[in-house]
């Protein structure tokens, strides 16, 4: 099997992600979880592990959008915020799941729409599940480490999420 060229992914300081001399099209709370999975490269992302990073997660929401509240922020951890931007309800488990689990694959589809399936493929944030010795079923989000694969954020942006 032929080894395809793999073109590097650059996310500008501007929010574009650039795959190749094609740009991927995500919405902020999309590239947000993008980023954040980018930057925790190789770790297990549980429900769990994002919410309690939420104060990281919401520093790459507003170094993209600049302005505005951070419901989406909050509906993406789970949260339900009232007219104030108050917690109010927290999602189950169960639920949280399956709506990160629609988020990588809503990013995978826009990242196969410019670039293919197989591409696609190599960009994804990967997925993996294990079992505990209680039985419980344990779900994680993964950006794979892969040299082939590379992945710039440029400075501007990093230096706005740090």
């Amino acid at each position: 099997i032929q080894e395809m060229d793999i073109p590097q992914m650059t996310i500008t300081e501007k929010g574009k992600v650039v795959l190749g001399d094609k740009i991927v099209m995500l919405d902020y709370i999309h590239l947000t979880f993008y980023i954040f999975t980018i930057l925790h490269r190789g770790k297990e992302i549980s429900v769990q592990y994002l919410r309690s990073h939420i104060d990281q997660f919401r520093n790459i929401y507003f170094a993209l959008k600049k302005t505005g509240s951070d419901k989406a922020v909050q509906t993406f951890m789970g949260y339900s915020v009232d007219e104030v931007g108050n917690q109010t309800t927290i999602r189950e488990l169960d639920q949280m799941k399956k709506y990160v689990k629609d988020k990588r694959s809503e990013i995978k589809k826009s990242i196969e729409e410019v670039a293919g399936n197989e591409l696609a493929e190599l960009f994804k944030i990967g997925s993996f599940s294990t079992i505990d010795h209680h039985n419980t079923k344990h779900f994680y989000s993964i950006m794979p480490e892969n040299s082939r694969v590379k992945i710039e954020i440029e400075k501007g942006l990093m230096e706005l999420i740090e």
